[in-house]
């Protein structure tokens, strides 16, 4: 993604949209919207992306993606300088038991 952000924010878009993907992989969608566009330093779409993202993943008992949405949202938050938000956030997705760090993920 780096250095085409917008474009694949774009194209992020289009998975989100697609009737013929399912709710989850339309919502993964939104989500990476999100992250491309955190990337590209777009954090106010980003957020509001991300929390669409999120709330549609907590809507189909989805823990695992929820929990990598906060995660993401808090990077977003981070972003925009507000670490209150983050903070919170990254509690909150480690209240789930499972995190994503370095790829690898974790039980907790």
């Amino acid at each position: 993604m780096v250095g085409e952000l917008e474009t694949a924010a774009r194209q992020y878009e289009d998975f989100a949209a697609n009737d013929r993907l399912s709710p989850r992989d339309r919502a993964r969608g939104r989500l990476w919207v999100g992250t491309a566009l955190s990337k590209d330093g777009n954090q106010d779409y980003a957020v509001s992306a991300m929390e669409t993202a999120v709330l549609a993943f907590e809507d189909l008992s989805e823990l695992e993606a929820w929990s990598v949405g906060q995660q993401k949202l808090a990077l977003a938050h981070r972003g925009n300088r507000n670490l209150d938000a983050a903070l919170r956030l990254i509690d909150l997705a480690r209240s789930a038991g499972i995190t994503h760090f370095g790829g690898r993920r974790k039980v907790m």
